[in-house]
């Protein structure tokens, strides 16, 4: 990946028949082992998973960054 040193908003769109919930658990299961993608992660303040269609209708949307503990 290439971005400017101040990137703070990440967004993956896919057209897919795969659940956003689970490209994010992939993503966080990468991420966990991979230092600089995690770091990259954590630098967004917004960083969202899109899918839809080919039509471009938003089916769901699903935050990469991890859910606060409860």
């Amino acid at each position: 990946m290439c971005s400017s040193p101040d990137t703070s908003v990440l967004l993956i769109t896919i057209v897919s028949e795969m659940p956003a919930a689970l490209f994010v658990d992939h993503w966080r299961k990468l991420a966990a082992d991979d230092k600089i993608l995690n770091f990259f992660t954590s630098q967004m303040q917004k960083a969202d998973v899109v899918r839809g269609t080919a039509a471009g209708q938003t089916l769901e949307t699903v935050s990469l960054l991890s859910e606060p503990s409860s």
